[in-house]
């Protein structure tokens, strides 16, 4: 019961620490915040008030922005997402803060189930793992700089648990699984649902040579085929309406980064170390820690800024690979020569040298062995130690530990996955530029964010580390005092962004308009009626002016100079060419439908239409019939998997024994990691 309480303790004490952190992080120079929450917040205030005008319904398209702009089709669009959701009780800013701290317990929690509860490590070891995880640069500066759609980055600690819970039938774990990517693309988090696939190459190899009894393949089989089919129905209504935005503007742009391999590669290792770690140490050697900065994209070869190439892992996940790489390399196994050489009768003069046992003739042998036989042996040592089932990345090598073909399989399956992450983070190789053309990942960009993709492997590596170098400790004390140490450096290094200056990161977003709008529609009702268009104007200032401008922060659309050439300044109601001064929006997304182009104006025959359209109604334009189909699909399907997950936990008659009971059948019949 103390084990339990102290454990409970240190695991709240981290997430709070972390979320301190986050939220002390994020208002340091508060009100002016990461300068892409410009794009973001007026957009959550937008959206909210499509809520108080219409309901709960689709927005479809916004007056608010660019002269009139689709939505619901943005593939940035978060009307479906967490940090929407909490706009109703707080204003965007405390909303924003609030969903990050949320996603990061949920994904420190979820990392602390996988280790402790799947892998069977030490509840210690897995606190480990589960703050190595959260704690990285990659999440600290997306989040800071204002990347909102990057927030859901920690549930790859979900889908981890999701598909490796054997406790989980197939189908529904394929249901689970399809929420939470459905979560991820109605959030905007295209990238991070691509990263967490690039992940799990890296993973699934990783965990089956961990411990095997967590993977079977009749039932990977069965969370694919449900949850993809079950992802599809769910986020097909979005996906349809990004394609058809899309098609007018499929932002083709490939990264091309001017390195070898070989450099690539070790811009790669310095992103991962990152700045935790050789800021602090440039800062005791009297050096600027913006050395870094400024070496981190020569090394990595990328045009891009500081925010997008810190991917750091904390020094003392760093520490723990470090020092499990060097006891498996240069560890000497505890075997006899006489074992070894009577395992290995082609070495016949090696036979004949022991059939002398006396003290000169072991000598010889010895000499005789290291100079013939060394370079086999090692590597059938090291090739045995990795694929030994009951051997952990540390353990010591064994020749009697069996070697099987698909954990064979499973050690090339996690190289080439490696290889293959590489080359989507250097935009070269083999395979890359042979699929870069695909849908959606030709308009995916900045590659070095991929790097992202090693983070959770890392951290479950560390806590392997951790725990297989103090399992067979006899003093829980000194256990807990190198936990306690290691969790401290961990958790301090999150302080060394602050030696980066905050002008790297252009914090120059001041978030008073956006929170002043918000704080009018929530006391005084206000609607904010876009009855004008103001070229200049900026997209948080729109709601005071009530007026839309045409310089939209949307990158989707490429030249902004395409949004002056019909619109003019003034009332929406101008009439030019038998055109209103306003963009029919369904010409970006649905044109053959209501009979529009991209940037066609909305009819002076349509009045009705345009008068409902700055008032934040949504107009009765037309849908194509497929992407009606969708819609009804994904609530359908929606209600469906929520019910059958309902059924499933009202079949349990006491949740809490049959959970207790579930996970000691599971560990009876599964072994756990060696100790």
């Amino acid at each position: 019961m103390k084990n339990r309480f102290l454990i409970t303790t240190i695991i709240l004490l981290n997430i709070l620490t972390v979320g301190f952190f986050i939220v002390q992080y994020l208002n340091a120079t508060y009100p002016a915040v990461g300068h892409d929450y410009a794009y973001f917040m007026p957009r959550l205030v937008d959206t909210h008030l499509h809520y108080k005008v219409n309901g709960l319904s689709i927005q479809w398209y916004t007056p608010s922005f660019g002269g009139g702009l689709p939505a619901y089709p943005n593939p940035q669009h978060l009307q479906f997402s967490l940090v929407q959701l909490l706009t109703w009780f707080v204003n965007p800013w405390w909303a924003i803060l609030a969903s990050i701290v949320i996603y990061t317990a949920i994904g420190f929690v979820a990392a602390y189930y996988f280790l402790k509860q799947l892998l069977g490590l030490q509840s210690l070891a897995s606190i480990l793992g589960a703050v190595f995880f959260t704690v990285n640069g990659f999440y600290f500066q997306h989040i800071a700089v204002g990347h909102l759609a990057f927030e859901t980055f920690p549930l790859f600690a979900v889908i981890v648990v999701i598909i490796a819970n054997p406790r989980l039938p197939g189908r529904l774990a394929g249901i689970f699984l399809s929420l939470i990517y459905a979560l991820l693309i109605y959030s905007g988090s295209f990238h991070v649902a691509f990263i967490s696939l690039l992940a799990l190459l890296v993973v699934i190899p990783l965990i089956y040579l961990l411990k095997p009894s967590l993977l079977s393949g009749r039932r990977l089989l069965a969370i694919a085929v449900w949850g993809g089919m079950l992802t599809v129905l769910l986020c097909g209504s979005k996906i349809w309406a990004v394609s058809a935005l899309m098609r007018f503007f499929p932002r083709a742009i490939h990264d091309q980064y001017p390195t070898n391999w070989l450099t690539g590669v070790g811009g790669i290792i310095f992103q991962l170390i990152g700045t935790m770690t050789i800021a602090p140490f440039l800062e005791l050697i009297g050096k600027s820690p913006l050395v870094f900065v400024v070496r981190l994209a020569e090394w990595t070869g990328s045009p891009y800024s500081f925010w997008e190439l810190e991917a750091g892992l904390s020094p003392a996940l760093l520490l723990l690979l470090a020092g499990g790489a060097i006891a498996f390399l240069f560890h000497k196994p505890r075997i006899h020569y006489r074992t070894l050489f009577a395992q290995h009768p082609s070495t016949s003069s090696g036979h004949r040298l022991l059939g002398n046992a006396n003290a000169t003739n072991e000598r010889i042998s010895r000499i005789f062995f290291k100079k013939i036989s060394a370079i086999r042996l090692f590597a059938q040592f090291a090739l045995k130690n990795l694929l030994s089932r009951k051997n952990c990345p540390v353990a010591r090598p064994s020749i009697k530990s069996p070697i099987t073909i698909k954990r064979l399989l499973a050690v090339v399956c996690l190289v080439i996955a490696i290889l293959l992450v590489i080359e989507f983070i250097l935009a070269s190789g083999v395979v890359y530029p042979q699929i870069r053309g695909l849908p959606f990942l030709r308009s995916m960009r900045v590659n070095s964010r991929w790097t992202s993709a090693f983070i959770f492997p890392l951290a479950v590596t560390g806590a392997v580390i951790f725990n297989s170098w103090t399992q067979n400790w006899n003093s829980k004390r000194k256990t807990l005092i190198v936990f306690l140490l290691l969790n401290g450096i961990a958790l301090a290094a999150m302080w060394a962004y602050y030696l980066i200056p905050m002008k790297y990161q252009v914090r120059n977003f001041g978030v008073d308009y956006s929170i002043t709008a918000y704080e009018k529609i929530q006391r005084q009702g206000e609607t904010f009626v876009m009855d004008r268009i103001i070229p200049d104007i900026n997209d948080w200032e729109v709601f005071q002016a009530s007026a839309s401008g045409l310089r939209p922060l949307e990158s989707l659309f490429g030249d902004l100079n395409a949004f002056r050439i019909y619109l003019r300044e003034g009332s929406v109601y101008n009439i030019e060419d038998g055109y209103f001064n306003m963009h029919n929006p369904t010409g970006f997304v649905f044109p053959e439908d209501n009979q529009s182009a991209p940037f066609e104006r909305i009819p002076v025959t349509d009045r009705d239409k345009l008068t409902d359209f700055i008032h934040h109604r949504q107009p009765k334009w037309n849908l194509p019939v497929a992407q009606q189909l969708l819609n009804w699909a994904a609530l359908i399907t929606l209600i469906a998997e929520l019910g059958s997950v309902g059924i499933y936990l009202a079949k349990t008659k006491n949740p809490r024994r049959s959970r207790r009971l579930a996970l000691s059948e599971a560990e009876g019949h599964t072994k756990g990691i060696n100790r």
